[in-house]
């Protein structure tokens, strides 16, 4: 998803038959145009996409990203179109025209831009590298600053798509210090991972170990959940107030 409001880099990959286009084929390709349509109506017919009939903005240039097999363009700070609405993310749609090579036909793609109105945490997974080091001291001869600080962002994404495939939005969590745990654990369990030399040796279970109880922390741990994005911790209308929830 996109934020509201600021100015951004969307990207593009080609695909055909679900393979990446080659780098001769991305040194080869040519720019037409690119269209940003709003989200009112629905997804623009293919004239509209190469015409840019309707569009909220034309985009002119990108940028190669050969080693990606890809393409980068920026494109203006979008507003929200209904401040005052419930509505939190709407749909626009991107509509890029390029050419093979020279001469080539015209090759229209439609792609889907979620814009979102930007969230906020009152609190973080306040993970560090001096908390690895006091969890588990020896990690400090295993990897360097610069690795774990790594592993740590690792680990966050890790637990973003482990919470995303359960259901929930990272956005939504009242309070996200209380997957810090996990994190941490997570963390270790990857500085052993980079230390196996084979199948089941000691550092293949040792990593085994510390994500177990990452995964332990996750199951067990009840949190505050806002799930129906209202900004405000769902609750019940007795008197214990907030609702927790475990999946």
């Amino acid at each position: 998803m996109y934020p509201f409001g600021k100015a951004i880099n969307a990207e593009f990959y080609p695909l055909v038959d679900n393979v990446e286009a080659t780098t001769a084929d991305i040194d080869a390709i040519l720019l037409d145009s690119i269209y940003i349509f709003s989200y009112l109506g629905a997804k623009p017919s293919l004239d509209a996409a190469r015409a840019g009939t309707g569009a909220l903005q034309p985009i002119a240039s990108w940028t190669a990203l050969p080693e990606r097999r890809g393409f980068s363009y920026a494109i203006s700070a979008v507003n929200d179109p209904d401040p005052e609405s419930d509505t939190i993310a709407y749909s626009y749609w991107s509509a890029v025209n390029f050419r093979w090579a020279t001469g080539l036909q015209v090759q229209t793609v439609l792609q889907e831009l979620i814009f979102e109105r930007v969230w906020g945490h009152t609190r973080r997974i306040g993970v560090t590298f001096a908390d690895v080091i006091a969890a588990w001291p020896a990690a400090e001869k295993y990897a360097t600053t610069t690795q774990i600080n790594a592993y740590i962002e690792l680990a966050k994404g890790d637990l973003r798509n482990e919470l995303k495939a359960k259901g929930y939005e990272f956005a939504e969590i009242r309070r996200p210090d209380r997957l810090t745990s996990a994190v941490l654990y997570s963390t270790l369990s990857h500085v052993s991972f980079g230390q196996i030399q084979t199948t089941g040796d000691h550092w293949h279970e040792q990593a085994r170990h510390w994500a177990s109880i990452s995964k332990k922390v996750q199951s067990e741990l009840k949190f505050e959940y806002d799930g129906i994005s209202s900004g405000a911790t769902v609750t019940t209308n007795t008197q214990g107030g907030y609702r927790f929830v475990s999946r």
